[in-house]
């Protein structure tokens, strides 16, 4: 070796189509990847429906408590009234005054449910929940073969399994 540099090159004519297969599997990874990501998005957005709609249905139902408490209530002056004219019983008016115990109790419920939805809404959209509507109903498939067809086409999670297949 009196200072003589040797330098060998190889380049392969052929390998068995690894390199393609190699490529295709490539692609067929990242698209797994972007179905993934996909799906993570879909999840993110299916969180915030459910807190708006939690939101809006606990809303909804306060309505509703309040206005059956203000009902029951409004029965047991009716039935105190009639108590003291003797037309009805103690029994009938305690009857009454559980109602309204339990009607108050289930308002209660109700505003806990809504105080936690409201959590749960800044938590996920980041902004308190101020004046919510009913969304429009989305489009239903006509049958299950329908619903199946487009799950096989449109859902993530089994394109994702496919690409990594």
């Amino acid at each position: 070796m009196n200072g003589e540099i040797f330098l060998t090159l190889q380049q392969p004519i052929f390998r068995g189509y690894s390199t393609v297969e190699g490529v295709k599997s490539a692609r067929a990874r990242v698209e797994s990847g972007e179905q993934q990501l996909t799906a993570i998005e879909q999840s993110v957005l299916l969180g915030a429906v459910e807190a708006y709609m939690s939101v809006y249905a606990n809303r909804r139902l306060l309505e509703l408590e309040r206005q059956n408490l203000k009902a029951v209530r409004e029965q047991l002056r009716g039935d105190l009234q009639r108590f003291k004219v003797g037309e009805i019983t103690r029994t009938d008016v305690s009857q009454t005054q559980a109602q309204v115990s339990q009607a108050e109790a289930a308002l209660a419920s109700v505003v806990s449910d809504l105080a936690e939805s409201e959590a749960r809404y800044l938590e996920v959209i980041g902004d308190k929940p101020r004046q919510l509507h009913m969304p429009e109903q989305a489009k239903q498939p006509q049958s299950l073969h329908a619903a199946l067809e487009v799950a096989g086409q449109e859902n993530p999670a089994l394109l994702a399994s496919a690409y990594a297949e």
